[in-house]
């Protein structure tokens, strides 16, 4: 491989909104990842 790697951020579903805001902002520096264990509650 090239050693090129991905960080993360974990988001909860209901903070989906921020992400795509932040997005619009380009006030991003990882890659959003939603939990998916969040949308039971």
């Amino acid at each position: 491989m090239h050693g090129v790697i991905c960080d993360n951020e974990m988001i909860d579903v209901k903070d989906h909104n921020e992400a795509n805001e932040r997005m619009k902002r380009t006030d991003v520096r990882y890659w959003f990842v939603i939990d998916m264990e969040t949308i039971k509650g």
